[in-house]
């Protein structure tokens, strides 16, 4: 278990984030957090994804329509990315 002191308070007022992990005990502290930003990053992009593209539609439960819901949905992110450079 690692604890985060943030320099500014989350929206709840948080000033420490706990983790843990089942990361051997050779992975420092650092990396640890560094691993959980990235994480939160992909999490987040994801979140966009659903909630711009309204990506949760029903029609998609049979896999290959939802591989290529998926596939779009990443590209069009990729698209808005760069264009946003």
């Amino acid at each position: 278990r690692i604890e985060l002191q943030l320099d500014q308070p989350t929206e709840a007022g948080d000033t420490v984030i706990r983790l843990w992990s089942n990361l051997p005990a050779a992975v420092g502290a650092h990396e640890i957090a560094r691993l959980y930003r990235k994480r939160w990053r992909i999490e987040g992009m994801f979140q966009r994804l659903e909630s711009v593209l309204q990506s949760e539609i029903r029609t998609l439960g049979h896999p290959r329509a939802a591989l290529l819901g998926f596939t779009v949905a990443v590209l069009a992110y990729n698209v808005l990315a760069t264009l946003k450079r």
